[in-house]
């Protein structure tokens, strides 16, 4: 009875999502001064991609909870389920229009992987000639980046992806992935006028943040298993509860593609080794420091999971093992700070003082200390979903309920804790993204023990939560110029006895149509397409006189300006027309030329004659 009461509660919540029936659960109002989700419920004709990834993975998550697939293939297939059920949410959100669903996936994930405001560290990347130089005065540096992520966080991303985009210096290796970055963003001058490698390492960065929340599920049910040594029960139960509730988590289904989810599995990580500490030793804390330190080079606010790992160290007693695991610890944490104290000769001090002075401009003092102090909460109850709140609470609060392991419940009280001292301090102020993300799957793995009675509804509940969240509230904004495939009017010139003039291997000139009055002259092309051409070419139609002098013309882009040949595909046929005014020429013969070239360069792809006229 009280599973149908459960669901009944999540459908009314769900319901109210869907259709906007309680704003505020998006945040403070919109003509406040604070920041909250956008509602947009997106076209029904997108729904079906989630829906029935939702379903397939529901049937999965059935055949895992039961038992019935061997603990390898049911890993994998959450895995697959969940990076499909990723892809499928950034679908439904994409803001263009692709030739098929596969298009409008990897361009939608381009483009959030590329905007400043979605992501950032690689446009920050991007923009560095040399790294050493701004890595020496970091501190000074961190207020002129573009993105608000890299002005408030250690360099530890922006280094990875300025190393990323040297490590593509092969243009072998480089070629065949940056392709892929320019043909989804044909007519980003910027883009295509930067080398492979940049745009290589792009889209290996937009496939990171999505395979880390995948790798994710297998980790988190390594640390849900029994580490406490319990045997069986801890492994076939909280373990497979544990993978099934981080393949289902909201906030990591519904951030596609952010530099946050690589959080997650670091995160879990840590944690899997704090509740280890017993049982694995000196190397086992030193690991933890290392990824800790680790942690805290990508973002200082990752640092809070020190506060989770203290206390489980603090339940082993003040015995010798715990300091010196401490110390081991502390180690650990402090060495990529000290590594990089050392190469560049900044004080850590100094980037963590810049970090939070622009956080706090940034953040803190554009949102109110009351208004979020509430809406944390809701937004927590929201992307963690209310099932996984509430298996931690009941987790943390069984202190006499063995089965769950001691470990386990302090881990459960220590991660609450955490959360609710964020909340307290308000430097978390609407950080669903950042600060809070990856905190949410330590909730998972604490409400497991309590959770895994409940069997197949509690990650159900979440599925739903997520596909409600994800087909009407705005999660990932960026912003970017983007073109998109004009309307072409059916093509009504003469057809050609010859053969297409082949101008390079990607673009061909099919057919022409030549009208000429007092006044105009009116150009028709018909291109065709082998392919994607490497450079966006000019098209143009010039009027040369008996001299050879040009004296008149039109320059662009085909189709006005909006469809340049980086965006065409083998097989599309494209309708160019050009109107160019005479009424300004002398009398005498003219010839009609048309043809392609590299603006940047002014090499012609090719010319190709119209015809003359007289006046």
């Amino acid at each position: 009875m009280w599973r149908k009461v459960w669901l009944l509660v999540l459908l009314i919540l769900c319901g109210l999502i869907l259709v906007d029936g309680a704003p505020l659960l998006r945040g403070p109002a919109p003509d406040s001064s604070v920041w909250h989700w956008p509602y947009q419920l997106r076209p029904l004709n997108r729904w079906w991609l989630p829906v029935g990834m939702a379903a397939i993975f529901g049937g999965v998550l059935w055949a895992w909870l039961a038992r019935k697939l061997p603990t390898w293939l049911g890993l994998l297939l959450l895995v697959i389920c969940q990076i499909g059920m990723q892809l499928s949410l950034v679908y439904v959100d994409a803001s263009r229009d692709f030739w098929g669903v596969g298009d409008v996936i990897s361009a939608e994930i381009i483009d959030r992987s590329l905007s400043p405001t979605s992501n950032g560290y690689f446009w920050d990347a991007t923009q560095i000639n040399a790294l050493p130089p701004i890595l020496r005065d970091y501190p000074a540096q961190m207020p002129n980046f573009n993105s608000e992520h890299t002005r408030t966080h250690p360099p530890g991303f922006l280094i990875f992806n300025y190393q990323l985009i040297h490590f593509f210096a092969d243009r072998a290796i480089a070629e065949p992935l940056a392709q892929l970055a320019y043909r989804l963003r044909c007519a980003d001058l910027w883009l295509i006028g930067q080398s492979p490698n940049v745009a290589a390492a792009l889209v290996v960065w937009a496939i990171v943040p999505i395979l880390a929340a995948g790798v994710a599920v297998p980790i988190g049910y390594w640390v849900g298993r029994d580490p406490q040594g319990q045997g069986d029960v801890g492994e076939a139960h909280h373990a497979r509860m544990t993978a099934a509730l981080l393949a289902t988590l909201p906030s990591l289904l519904l951030f596609t593609s952010a530099s946050d989810q690589i959080y997650v599995p670091l995160t879990l990580l840590v944690c899997g080794g704090a509740l280890r500490f017993e049982r694995r030793g000196w190397r086992n804390a030193l690991a933890v420091g290392l990824l800790m330190g680790l942690q805290s080079f990508l973002s200082v606010g990752n640092a809070v999971t020190a506060i989770v790992v203290g206390v489980l160290l603090l339940q082993m007693g003040f015995q010798r093992k715990m300091w010196l695991y401490g110390i081991l610890i502390a180690v650990g944490s402090l060495a990529p700070w000290l590594l990089f104290w050392g190469i560049y000769g900044v004080p850590p001090w100094e980037i963590v003082e810049a970090g939070l002075g622009q956080h706090y401009e940034l953040v803190t003092t554009k949102r109110a200390y009351g208004t979020w102090f509430v809406w944390n909460i809701i937004d927590l109850l929201i992307f963690a979903a209310p099932v996984v709140v509430v298996g931690a609470l009941l987790t943390a609060r069984s202190l006499a309920d063995k089965s769950a392991g001691r470990g386990m419940q302090v881990f459960a009280g220590a991660t609450l804790g955490l959360l609710l001292l964020l909340n307290i301090s308000g430097s978390a102020r609407g950080e669903v993204g950042r600060i809070w993300l990856f905190l949410f799957a330590l909730l998972a793995i604490a409400a497991a023990p309590k959770l895994t009675k409940w069997g197949i509804v509690a990650p159900i509940s979440m599925l739903l939560i997520t596909l409600a969240v994800g087909l009407s509230w705005r999660m990932m904004q960026p912003v970017l110029v983007v073109t998109e495939p004009p309307a072409m009017p059916a093509w009504t010139g003469a057809v050609r006895d010859s053969a297409p003039i082949q101008l390079s291997s990607a673009v061909s000139l099919a057919e022409t149509s030549v009208q000429v009055d007092e006044e105009t002259l009116a150009v028709g092309l018909l291109w065709e397409a082998a392919g994607s051409a490497d450079y966006p070419y000019t098209a143009f139609v010039h009027v040369i006189d008996a001299t050879g002098q040009l004296v008149a013309q039109q320059d662009n882009w085909p189709v006005n300006g909006q469809w340049p040949p980086t965006c065409w595909r083998r097989g599309d046929e494209i309708i160019d027309t050009y109107q160019i005014d005479l009424t300004n020429l002398a009398s005498g013969r003219y010839e009609i030329a048309t043809g392609m070239y590299n603006a940047q360069t002014l090499d012609r792809l090719g010319t190709v004659p119209l015809g003359t006229f007289e006046r």
